[in-house]
């Protein structure tokens, strides 16, 4: 039986340049037994559906981009995923949005190299359109990680928004979720804004929470989210940094 495809990884195929040294190494996640879209390695990216028994709380990060996700799958035309600007090589994850639905999609994409990335192997037989996906990179360990906003459209379609869109997710029922910034300065993070609200209103498990990060400064910032449950005091944090593009 097939599992539902829900959180996790981005992988691509490379049209532009060559991994070489940063070939792609897959993760030690269960593919699903039988299944042609199990995740496993798929040429130059790492790609599929998976087993996971994963069932605590947490509040995560699930996509970066510029501009929000638009393509159609019956088009069958690859994504193109690049990181506009970035020197840096970047490793690249995309996730599905719908809780208990285990898809990853997992690669590094080279510095200025352009990724092509097909939707027929995995995406369409598993219907994860563009509302049911989140696509991120980052550089640094995971632990410390600098999110950096990608790229994504469709081959020979126009480039999307310049705007920077995050995107976090609760795995619980909320009835409240805040975000702030700081800048970073000599290599800390300063003093935190104000809370701002994510949501306005209490939300379901699983419902992903846009943020427009378009009026923070250019440069690395550092990001901060918290979420408490509708019934619970205590509140689930999530925080790393973000480099937000030139205006």
């Amino acid at each position: 039986m097939r599992p539902s495809c829900a959180a996790a990884l981005l992988c691509a195929c490379l049209l532009s340049a060559p991994l070489g040294a940063q070939e792609v190494r897959c993760d030690a996640l269960t593919p699903v037994k039988g299944s042609s879209t199990g995740y496993k390695k798929r040429g130059n990216r790492c790609e599929g559906v998976y087993v996971s028994n994963v069932g605590s709380l947490s509040l995560a990060a699930m996509s970066f981009t510029l501009g929000a996700l638009h393509f159609d799958l019956k088009s069958q035309a690859p994504l193109e995923v690049s990181a506009p600007g970035e020197p840096d090589a970047v490793n690249l994850r995309a996730v599905a949005m719908p809780l208990k639905t285990y898809y990853r999609m997992d690669t590094v994409l080279p510095p200025r190299a352009v990724f092509s990335w097909p939707v027929t192997d995995v995406l369409a037989p598993e219907g994860l359109s563009d509302s049911r996906i989140g696509v991120f990179g980052w550089k640094g360990s995971e632990q410390e990680r600098i999110l950096v906003p990608l790229r994504v459209a469709p081959h020979g379609s126009a480039p999307p928004s310049s705007k920077p869109l995050l995107t976090i997710q609760t795995s619980f029922a909320a009835q409240t979720v805040k975000w702030r910034w700081a800048p970073v300065v000599k290599g800390k993070c300063d003093a935190p804004g104000t809370w701002q609200d994510a949501v306005s209103r209490p939300i379901a498990a699983g419902w992903p929470i846009a943020i427009d990060l378009s009026k923070l400064p250019s440069g690395t910032q550092c990001f901060e989210a918290a979420a408490q449950s509708a019934d619970s005091t205590g509140w689930t944090k999530l925080s790393f940094r973000v480099d937000i593009p030139p205006r």
